[in-house]
């Protein structure tokens, strides 16, 4: 075991907030990592279940358990809290309710060591259901720097899947952490700053976790909602790296409503195709497969082009590096 005194190599941060259900299977799959110079920072914001007595009763099995205790705050700012309380060079993401497979952490911080033009990584995962069923796997883009490139050059939506992540604390300090005021795109919005400050992004192919999926974990208005943050994000980066003014989100919503006719029902066709291709992976694994094709079904008919373009990549097995972005299957 690695002197307690001296800082750890990497930090695992976690923000739970009544997180009972999954926390140890959670913290588990933490403790058997084959890299194991890390300390593992829980962040209770403010559990009113039994989730601190299990950080105290796991605390005894594994001391590089830490946990700092605060009010409840959000995600944004249990995760700031985080990152000023992390002593390790290296800071990976992890959700509460998911599993890092033994390996994750020794792939993404000796890649993140060699590729040091580089702030941070993810990773490909499984999807598993509230069982742990897996049912779906996903790896994502951009694979490449160059991929990155070109992705923005498109002006297309930039997004990692957070609990996949593993960046440099220095990159993330440099650029002030999260920003409340974008929840629950702050991950989103957090990348696009890294990438603009000169720390990008890739993912790895690997899968390295399994990522859940469950009925809890978003409702139909929370996903309309979230589909407008992403895209107010998305607008603001492109407009930050064009040298434009960012618009607060209430002048952005205005300059939406002023847009002509045929352009609003363009952005509403997306909406509704979002909400509904993301409603269908939530259904999915619930086991509603007639809920979860007819969400598809729907999905298609708003936007009939982009569903015709992934049968053809599934038809000529380009689905992988073609797959745009999580934004648009969670």
């Amino acid at each position: 075991m690695k002197n307690t005194e001296s800082a750890p190599k990497v930090t695992v941060l976690i923000p739970v907030y009544n997180a009972e259900r999954y926390l140890l299977e959670t913290l588990q799959s933490v403790s058997a990592q084959t890299f194991q110079d890390i300390e593992i920072l829980v962040i209770d914001d403010g559990s009113k279940d039994n989730s601190p007595q299990m950080l105290a009763d796991y605390a005894l099995t594994d001391p590089r358990l830490r946990v700092v205790r605060q009010a409840n705050a959000g995600i944004s700012a249990a995760l700031n809290a985080g990152i000023a309380a992390a002593r390790g060079e290296y800071i990976v993401r992890m959700d509460a309710d998911d599993i890092m497979l033994p390996e994750r952490i020794a792939a993404q911080v000796s890649f993140l060591q060699v590729r040091t033009e580089l702030g941070f990584c993810a990773c490909g995962m499984e999807m598993i259901d509230k069982n742990g069923r897996v049912f779906a796997q996903y790896t994502g883009r951009p694979g490449t720097v160059s991929e990155l490139e070109a992705m923005m050059a498109d002006q297309l939506p930039i997004v990692f899947t957070h609990p996949t992540v593993t960046y440099r604390a220095s990159a993330v300090k440099a650029v002030g952490g999260y920003n409340k005021l974008y929840e629950p795109c702050e991950d989103m919005e957090l990348f696009g700053r890294l990438i603009a400050a000169g720390f990008p992004g890739i993912v790895l192919p690997a899968v390295l976790m399994r990522y859940r999926v469950h009925g809890a974990s978003i409702s139909g208005s929370k996903v309309a909602h979230q589909v407008r943050t992403q895209d107010f994000v998305r607008a603001s980066f492109y407009a930050l790296r064009q040298g434009l003014p960012v618009l607060e989100r209430s002048a952005y919503e205005q300059k939406l409503e002023r847009a002509p006719v045929l352009e609003r029902l363009r952005e509403e066709a997306h909406l509704r195709s979002d909400v509904l291709q993301r409603s269908a992976l939530y259904h999915k694994a619930e086991g509603r497969r007639f809920q979860s094709i007819a969400s598809l079904i729907g999905a298609a008919a708003y936007r009939p082009w982009p569903a015709v373009r992934g049968v053809w990549r599934r038809l000529t097995g380009t689905d992988k590096a073609a797959q745009p972005s999580l934004a648009s299957e969670v």
